[in-house]
C-alpha cells in the first residue's frame, strides 16, 4: 500500500492535491518505474478516469509533483535575488538557500531517483532539469545580467557565470550526500561555503578589482 487513508469525498481541486499528496512520497520511496497511475488512483479513491483527467500520463503526474515541490523554493530564491542588498550579500544568500535545498533529504532522494531511472525514462530527466537546474540557472542569470547593467560587475557572460556559481554549489558536500558518504551540513556550514564561492566568483568578475 502507498500513502495514507482514502478520503471519502473530494472536490475537484482538492482531489488533485490529494493525488499529489500520495504521488510525491510514492515516487521517492518506490521509484518512477514501480509506480503506476492505477496504484495511485486506488490509494486516493475514485475512478481511474478521474485520475487520467487530471494527469493523462505518469510523466504528467511526475511533472506536477515537481512543480508543487519546487514552487515555494523558486519563490524564495527569487525573493533573495530581488533584495536591495550588495551583490556579494545577494549572491551569498542565494548560495546558502540553494545549498540548503540541495542537501535536504528530499532533494537527495529526488536526485538519486532521476540518476537511477533517467536512462530508461528520459522524460523524467527532461522534466527534472527543466523544473530544477534550468530554472535556478535562469533566475541567477537574470540577476547577474542586471548586476552587469548596473555596473556592479564588469562585462561578462551572465549565463556562464550563473552556471559556474551553481556548479560550485553542487560540488563538495552535496556530492558526498548524494553518494551516501557524508552527513547533512548545518546552516553555518552553508554560510561559510557560500562565502568561499562568492569570494572566488567576485575576484574574477567584479567591476572594480580593488
Amino acid at each position: 500500500m502507498i500513502g495514507a487513508e482514502k478520503p471519502k469525498q473530494l472536490r475537484k481541486g482538492a482531489r488533485r492535491e490529494a493525488i499529489l499528496d500520495v504521488a510525491a512520497p510514492a515516487f521517492l520511496e518506490h521509484g518512477y518505474a514501480r509506480i503506476s497511475l492505477s496504484a495511485i488512483a486506488a490509494q486516493v479513491g475514485g475512478s481511474k478516469a478521474t485520475m487520467w483527467r487530471h494527469f493523462p500520463s505518469k510523466a504528467d503526474l511526475f511533472a506536477a509533483v515537481l512543480e508543487r515541490q519546487t514552487e515555494s523554493f523558486r519563490e524564495s530564491l527569487d525573493a533573495v535575488l530581488r533584495q536591495r542588498r550588495t551583490l556579494r550579500e545577494t549572491l551569498r544568500d542565494f548560495c546558502v538557500a540553494y545549498m540548503a535545498k540541495l542537501n535536504s533529504e528530499e532533494a537527495i532522494a529526488l536526485h538519486r531517483l532521476v540518476i537511477a531511472e533517467a536512462a530508461r525514462f528520459p522524460e523524467i530527466g527532461e522534466i527534472f532539469y527543466r523544473q530544477g537546474p534550468a530554472l535556478v540557472n535562469r533566475l541567477l542569470t537574470e540577476a547577474i545580467a542586471e548586476a552587469c547593467r548596473r555596473g556592479d560587475l564588469g562585462p561578462c557572460d551572465a549565463e556562464a557565470a550563473a552556471r559556474y556559481i551553481t556548479s560550485m554549489c553542487l560540488s563538495g558536500r552535496f556530492q558526498h550526500m548524494l553518494y551516501g558518504i557524508g552527513n547533512h551540513e548545518s546552516d553555518e556550514d552553508h554560510f561559510h561555503e557560500a562565502e568561499r564561492i562568492v569570494d572566488f566568483f567576485m575576484r574574477g568578475l567584479r567591476a572594480d578589482p580593488a
